[in-house]
């Protein structure tokens, strides 16, 4: 329809231009006289446009303004979606390593658990074994400390 009017708008400018043109002579009073009861009948012979025409435009018009905007608002729906998923997808990835780490924390605390009881280190840190290993070494450390000295002292003597 835009198309037709556009036509018809270039149409009627080709046809008045040498009418209304600064370049061409005005036509003179016989003409215009002629031309008056023709340009009359013409307007009344015109057909109008019809108004249903203009209202189902209007009301297409309204449609489509609705359409789009729930168009738009669909989008945004459809946007907000993407970005809960994204984060809720971030999250859950972050759970799951969480749960993953803690699973492996139980193991290896279970693991530690069955070293001390199969190690029996319950019983030994009671009977303080540690402390006696301990005096054990650090008496032979002295023993050979003390046999050093008595080295050294008998070579000071005999110099």
């Amino acid at each position: 329809m835009a198309t037709h009017l556009t036509h018809q708008t270039r149409q009627l400018h080709n046809l008045t231009f040498p009418l209304l043109s600064p370049l061409v002579a005005p036509p003179d009073p016989e003409t215009i006289d002629a031309l008056l009861p023709i340009l009359a009948g013409v307007s009344n012979d015109m057909p109008r446009p019809a108004t249903s025409a203009f209202d189902s435009l209007a009301a297409l018009h309204s449609v489509t303004s609705d359409l789009v905007q729930t168009l738009n608002y669909l989008s945004d729906t459809l946007h907000m979606s993407r970005q809960t998923t994204t984060t809720a997808t971030r999250r859950l990835r972050t759970a799951k390593e969480m749960v993953s780490e803690m699973r492996r924390e139980e193991e290896l605390k279970e693991e530690g658990e069955r070293w001390l009881t199969k190690g029996n280190w319950g019983e030994r840190l009671q009977n303080r074994e540690c402390a006696g290993v301990c005096r054990d070494v650090v008496g032979g450390f002295e023993e050979v400390c003390n046999g050093w000295r008595a080295r050294l002292l008998a070579q000071a003597e005999s110099a």
